[in-house]
């Protein structure tokens, strides 16, 4: 990822976050200071071919933050390790984070 594609991201991590939903390509533009909306379009671009992101073709505001895999797998073992009622299961949820 290059410095451009992570400050590209993370505009759009922050817009999510603030509104609620994805910016539009001016938005993330402004947020870049680049007023090329096709210098825009081609870091989403980049983002969406590396699996950061996913947009879907033709509809607006449709980008999406991909949570990285290792996230998704540490927060579903914490939920276990919280949740769970059986002892053994808790503790090798545990020991699995630990190795995450």
């Amino acid at each position: 990822m290059t410095p451009s594609q992570k400050d590209c991201l993370e505009i759009i991590r922050g817009f999510i976050a603030e509104h609620g939903f994805s910016p539009s390509i001016r938005e993330i533009g402004a947020g870049l200071n680049e007023t090329s909306t096709q210098r825009v379009f081609d870091l989403v671009a980049a983002l969406d071919d590396q699996g950061f992101i996913t947009r879907r073709p033709g509809k607006a505001r449709s980008i999406e933050i991909v949570e990285p895999i290792m996230e998704k797998m540490r927060g579903a073992l914490e939920e276990i390790a919280n949740f769970s009622t059986d002892p053994d299961s808790a503790r090798l949820a545990q020991s699995v984070i630990g190795q995450i």
